[in-house]
């Protein structure tokens, strides 16, 4: 039983050294998700949809798929398959941010 538990753990961890790539990337699946609940006008309905991706976990789960096969496809392939948020969106999003704290909110 003992040898088929160290058997068990190399696989394991070979599987481990072969899918990791020791490349963080740019998350762009994560981003995405994230820039599309901060686009939610209503704050109570933004904290909503945000603490239903938590509880279902899928904030974890889109994390985990960026970690492990989008940024392997970019690393090994060059070209990751999600296209990042547009560029207006985020700079939308930072010059609300801006303004709610010039308001005091």
């Amino acid at each position: 039983m003992k040898k088929k538990t160290i058997a068990g753990l190399v696989c394991g961890l070979m599987l481990l050294l072969f899918t990791s790539t020791s490349c963080l990337g740019p998350m762009n699946a994560s981003s995405r998700v994230h820039t599309w609940n901060r686009e939610i006008e209503n704050r109570w309905l933004g904290e909503g949809v945000f603490l239903v991706f938590s509880v279902f976990w899928i904030n974890r789960i889109v994390t985990f798929s960026d970690l492990i096969i989008w940024n392997s496809i970019e690393f090994w392939g060059g070209d990751n398959p999600i296209d990042p948020p547009a560029p207006e969106r985020i700079k939308a999003l930072q010059d609300a941010d801006d303004a709610r704290a010039a308001e005091g909110g």
